[in-house]
């Protein structure tokens, strides 16, 4: 069966067009008008249609192969929970999957001793192995401290956020604290002139 182009199909079409525009005659003596250009090119696709395809349908459903739903991300938000005063402490990540993450917390606590500085990262088990997204607060003379920081980090079911008072102890304020993880496919890694870095 010959499959005709719709680029021949719009080009016949775009012709009735332009002589209806131009103001063309009919044979009839009549210039085509506004109403006959319509029901010529609605027959000219009519007929047109039972032979007419489009390249390439199948892939307007997927982006690089891959569906909506599979494109959908999901971030996880853990509120951390207020408890009593510490000079260390492990949070866990329930139901977390194993996976390359974006990870990002914010942290409002209080320290015992003013100016006191409070430290976190990202560990990959209980008080072991060098930390990532590490990140620091001072109170400046306050025992108030805010800490913000983020990284990608690959996480595990035994992934803990440690966070360390260098002097007293310190406590969480109320519904203020959080950890946010979005997953990701693990990026190319370059430096900031481009140079690709990645092994």
């Amino acid at each position: 069966m010959k499959t005709r182009s719709p680029y021949a199909v719009a080009a016949a079409v775009a012709v009735v067009l332009a002589f209806a525009v131009g103001g063309v005659s009919t044979a009839a003596g009549g210039a085509l008008t506004k109403g006959a250009v319509k029901k010529i090119a609605a027959k000219v696709v009519k007929k047109q249609a039972p032979s007419l395809s489009v390249a390439h349908a199948a892939d307007a459903a997927t982006l690089t192969g891959s569906t909506a739903a599979q494109l959908k991300t999901t971030g996880i938000k853990y509120v951390l929970p207020v408890q009593d005063a510490a000079q260390i402490r492990e949070y866990s990540f329930p139901g977390l999957t194993s996976g390359t993450y974006l990870v990002s917390y914010s942290l409002s606590a209080v320290t015992s001793v003013a100016g006191t500085v409070l430290q976190c990262s990202v560990r990959p088990d209980t008080g072991t192995g060098a930390g990532a997204a590490a990140g620091y607060g001072a109170g400046n003379g306050f025992a108030f401290n805010r800490i913000n920081a983020s990284a990608i980090v690959t996480m595990t079911a035994t992934s803990r956020l440690r966070c360390v008072s260098a002097g007293g102890t310190y406590t969480l304020n109320e519904n203020e604290s959080t950890v946010s993880l979005v997953p990701i496919d693990l990026p190319a890694t370059r430096d900031a002139l481009g140079v690709d870095l990645s092994p």
